[in-house]
């Protein structure tokens, strides 16, 4: 990975910061993933929800125009993902509540209000300001008066929960709210003019919230400094340090292949669902459909059905004396066994 300073805080990225900096730091530095898009299925339908949102309301569809519009930029993110046409009703099998979430997106289009007399709406809008530069979902503006809503689509949970009780926004999304606030404070508008809000989609929450004076305050110090503390990780080739692996988020993340920190957990038996780290190969053995069950790391961990290309592919790298990552693995609960899929990928390290 190419070392390079963040010039800006991405607000539709920075609840990242909340899970690990070192993943919003490889979201725009890791070279391994320039030029490609790399599919992850529990990414791939919210990417391509918030496309619908954007197109749905910028040709100013109807609901019988739904259905043409979704296959269109369903077959566009196929192709840009590089996935075989074949494949597409896999993909579509895998993808978490597909068809439920594709219908719960077009009732909220078909009920929800777009028209606020005296102001204007903007989609996927550019908004830059102090340490901030980055994209939201939907913005209703009135420059004359100083007055602005700015709505955020998620596609899952808005709130969290402990215990099977809602416990409120969820941190990370508060954090994106008022990053997206702040770049309207900082041209003017005053706090109790900026509503920043939540619009669930596949539940059909809505959470809004007006932050204070003081809240922007101390926002604008807290983003000033983590942009600091970010770039001078990077400068001092001390990236790893902002990494903090956990079992929640790295599974979801695109960038742990790159993540150092992330395999030292992982040497030290920390088990993280959907991913391995192969060091060495004692057994192997091909099984009746002819797929290659392998035993790794002194029998810690067993990966089943792994296509003999990808194994002999494995198999060399370890005699070349380097580890292999691998993610993408459905995992057995209580047992550890893992089975290669057709979306597990690997990686020499």
């Amino acid at each position: 990975m190419t070392a390079m300073v963040v010039d800006y805080l991405s607000p539709s990225k920075i609840h990242f910061v909340n899970e690990c900096k070192f993943r919003y730091v490889l979201t725009f530095t890791d070279g391994r993933h320039k030029g490609s898009k790399l599919f992850n299925k529990n990414t791939f339908l919210g990417i391509l929800m918030h496309s619908v949102i954007e197109h749905y309301l910028k040709r100013q569809c109807s609901s019988e125009d739904y259905d043409d519009l979704w296959n269109e930029l369903f077959n566009e993110m196929i192709r840009e993902y590089g996935i075989d046409t074949q494949d597409v009703d896999v993909i579509k099998y895998h993808l978490p509540y597909y068809e439920v979430k594709k219908n719960k997106l077009l009732q909220l289009l078909k009920t929800y209000n777009y028209d606020f007399p005296k102001f204007d709406l903007s989609l996927e809008k550019k908004i830059t300001g102090g340490v901030v530069s980055g994209t939201s979902d939907i913005i209703f503006d009135n420059p004359g008066e100083k007055k602005v809503k700015i709505i955020d689509f998620k596609t899952g949970p808005i709130a969290s929960y402990e215990n099977a009780e809602k416990q409120g926004m969820k941190a990370g999304y508060l954090f994106q709210l008022i990053t997206y606030g702040y770049v309207y404070w900082l041209d003017g508008y005053l706090p109790e003019n900026i509503c920043c809000a939540l619009q669930g989609i596949s539940d059909n929450e809505y959470e809004e919230i007006v932050f204070s004076q003081e809240d922007y305050e101390n926002h604008e110090n807290l983003l000033t400094g983590l942009k600091k503390d970010i770039n001078y990780a990077i400068s001092e080739g001390k990236q790893d340090s902002l990494a903090s692996p956990s079992s929640k988020a790295c599974i979801y993340c695109e960038h742990s292949s790159s993540c150092n920190a992330l395999h030292q957990s992982m040497n030290d038996e920390i088990n993280y669902p959907s991913l391995s780290l192969i060091h060495q190969i004692n057994s192997e053995f091909d099984d009746v459909e002819s797929k290659i069950n392998i035993i790794t790391n002194g029998g810690k961990v067993s990966i089943y059905k792994v296509p003999a290309r990808m194994y002999n592919s494995i198999k060399q790298s370890i005699k070349n004396g380097k580890s292999v990552f691998v993610s993408g693995l459905y995992e057995e609960e209580q047992i550890c066994i893992k089975y290669w899929t057709r979306y597990t990928n690997y990686t020499e390290l």
